[in-house]
């Protein structure tokens, strides 16, 4: 006689899963006869089904691909909870049979106030005990599931060694399925299974594509040539990579060397192999990057004017030759290195030498000596506000994750940074301006030392630069627009607005703008 935990007039929702076997035995029953189980008993006992829930064809072992079962679980956990008082399956194996998720999901139900029945192994006490009898339950049902799956893979690899058969999925692009009878079933049926042969019409067209392998062909150009069953790239890679096409096949970790009809002899596979490793996708060189050890000397400084992406160094080898280009990933521009590099350094000469240069010094002094400005003020506390909320959001990341060169840089940016505004804001608590001109005059001659320097380092270079250029701008026309400020002035908090440097292929001199309608990026 069932014991139920419900009082007459509970409402309750039910669950039924359907799995495919016969070794179940009454165990199989359909979602349509543990459903009509389900709804007597609840008509036995005065209970109120409200809804039932019901995954036909379905394995226990995951709730993958158990699309009711999860939205029984969203139904009865959702935030506004249903007026429902528990849960009645047909049995406990039909809830599931993976023992850990099983007892995870009944918690969780049962946290959430909810009482849970099975019709096949009822348990009249709520307490403890009761649920360790149904854990026992839970474990019973994996076990099965465990021999039941150890069952079916033994005699997958028996039919395999003796009649090479395999189940139809594992049939390859390329290969089609060729029908084998395996004896008799019990009513005397054929027993029937698969195994497979080279397609015959794609066995000169592979043969074809192995050779434009080894002549070095790309393999978005052999996929043309095959057409279908192959789809993309990633399937006439994988066909090269199968040791089916000299006859051997391994399933289940036995591998049958004369399985099928080779296409091509062992040997041309494994100088196949040999082709295919070569040919593989280079990994990225070093210098390739900002922060790579082998950078160049714009490395970091140079950005596309047009889409306001960083441009990176390509190198590349042709004929024994190295070639080095800056590029941008959009295609905007392509300059060579060599040509690049010589340009921002005579254009860094013009822009710290002579007139141009006095008359930043000229106007960078106008600029500190303008009376403090109440507006600007209470703009600069706010920026110092925000750089310092960012200084505490970089030390936690630091205190939980640990010292980077990642956060260590950007919280070395940051201090820059509010040094630059709080010098702004404070002019008195500044350097006087003539010892401000001495340090900038003293940078700039160090600057111009390494530049000068033919023994200067790609690395010193690149630091020199650093110090006064803040971004250098390339357009696809050729031309070149360079940030920067004074040597030492690491932002425009002082007053040194930006002024931008527009060379040309013939160094046809400095202006104090970018190119007519094009607005450098400000990142």
């Amino acid at each position: 006689m069932n014991v139920s935990p419900f009082r007459k007039g509970d409402k309750v929702v039910g669950y039924c899963r359907y799995s495919e076997g016969t070794e179940q035995g009454l165990k199989n029953q359909s979602t349509e006869e543990q459903a009509d189980a389900i709804r007597r008993f609840c008509d036995e006992q005065g209970l109120v089904l409200t809804r039932i829930f019901a995954d036909p064809f379905a394995s226990g072992r995951s709730v993958a691909k158990r699309d009711h079962y999860l939205e029984m679980l969203s139904f009865l956990l959702q935030k506004k909870k249903p007026d429902v008082q528990g849960l009645i399956v047909w049995d406990w194996e039909r809830y599931g049979r993976n023992f850990d998720q099983a007892q995870l999901d009944a918690a969780r139900l049962r946290m959430a106030g909810y009482k849970l029945f099975s019709l096949q192994q009822p348990i009249a006490d709520d307490g403890p005990f009761a649920h360790v009898l149904e854990a026992m339950y839970f474990a019973s049902a994996q076990n099965q599931s465990d021999m039941i799956s150890a069952d079916v893979k033994r005699a997958l690899q028996a039919n395999f060694i003796k009649y090479k058969v395999v189940p139809r999925s594992c049939v390859p692009a390329g290969w089609v399925p060729v029908r084998v009878e395996m004896g008799q079933l019990s009513d005397g049926a054929p027993r029937v299974g698969y195994r497979f042969e080279p397609d015959p019409a794609l066995i000169d067209s592979i043969r074809s594509a192995v050779k434009l392998r080894m002549e070095g062909k790309p393999v978005r150009d052999i996929l043309q040539m095959l057409g279908k069953p192959f789809t993309d790239c990633n399937s006439v890679l994988k066909l090269f990579r199968r040791p089916l096409l000299y006859g051997s096949f391994t399933y289940g970790g036995t591998t049958i060397e004369d399985y099928c009809e080779p296409i091509i002899s062992k040997d041309e596979w494994a100088k196949l192999q040999v082709k295919c490793d070569a040919m593989r996708k280079s990994p990225r060189r070093d210098g390739s990057g900002a922060y790579s050890k082998d950078r160049a000397m714009l490395s970091g400084l140079c950005w596309c004017a047009v889409c306001g992406e960083r441009v990176y160094i390509n190198r590349r080898k042709s004929k024994g030759k190295l070639y080095e280009t800056y590029y941008c990933n959009h295609k905007h521009s392509n300059f060579r290195k060599e040509l690049l590099d010589a340009m921002v350094l005579d254009a860094s000469v013009d822009i710290l030498s002579g007139d141009y240069y006095e008359r930043m010094k000229a106007r960078f002094a106008e600029t500190r000596e303008l009376p403090a400005d109440a507006a600007a003020n209470a703009r600069i506390q706010t920026q110092i506000a925000a750089v310092d909320k960012k200084l505490e959001t970089i030390a936690d990341a630091i205190a939980v994750a640990g010292p980077s060169r990642t956060l260590l840089l950007k919280l070395k940016d940051l201090e820059t940074q509010k040094e630059g505004l709080l010098a702004s804001l404070e002019p008195d608590a500044a350097l006087p301006l003539e010892s401000l001109l001495k340090n900038i005059d003293s940078l700039r001659d160090y600057i111009l030392s390494i530049i000068r320097d033919e023994k200067s380092t790609t690395e010193e270079l690149r630091d020199a630069l650093s110090l006064f250029v803040q971004a250098v701008f390339t357009y696809p026309d050729g031309m070149v627009a360079i940030r920067h400020t004074l040597p030492g002035v690491g932002c425009n908090a002082l007053g040194v607005l930006p002024i931008f440097g527009q060379v040309g292929s013939e160094m046809s001199g400095l202006l104090s703008a970018p190119p007519e309608g094009v607005e450098p990026p400000t990142s």
